[in-house]
């Protein structure tokens, strides 16, 4: 197949005719690409954000309950939250219910370093997919 003749994005089995699976993990990619473009600005990645959404909700959690809340293996988290601390937005203190566990909480740098992350802007013109890339002459 000629890359001439790929649907654009939004077309043919890459629109409404397409799997729904598909089509999910279309939109997902795209929402992300954007997302992490705007999280570039404020120097913050988009699993940093995650983990910060996370703990401001539920604050007291533990690496492991972080985890499975932001859908991240705990080694990931590990190393997200290592960041976070040298950077002053997160705190670890000793669980007063089991002194093995370590709890997470934010600080009161955690807004600094992502002010207005939550309120990010996604196109409002309704397509939020990326420009299509013109096709390459082989």
């Amino acid at each position: 197949m000629d890359s001439s003749e790929i649907p654009a994005i939004g077309e043919g089995k890459r629109g409404t005719d397409g799997h729904i699976a598909y089509l999910l993990r279309q939109a997902s990619a795209a929402v992300r690409q954007r997302l992490e473009q705007g999280f570039a600005a404020h120097k913050i990645t988009l699993p940093q954000f995650t983990l910060l959404t996370m703990l401001k909700a539920y604050p007291g959690l533990s690496g492991a309950e972080l985890a499975r809340l932001a859908m991240l293996t705990p080694q990931t988290v590990n190393v997200i939250t290592a960041n976070l601390l040298k950077r002053g937005a997160i705190q670890r203190v000793r669980s007063g219910e089991d002194k093995r566990i370590f709890v997470l909480s934010l600080t009161e740098q955690a807004p600094a370093i992502s002010p207005h992350a939550a309120l990010l802007p996604i196109p409002s013109s309704g397509n939020c997919w990326p420009a299509p890339a013109p096709p390459t002459k082989r």
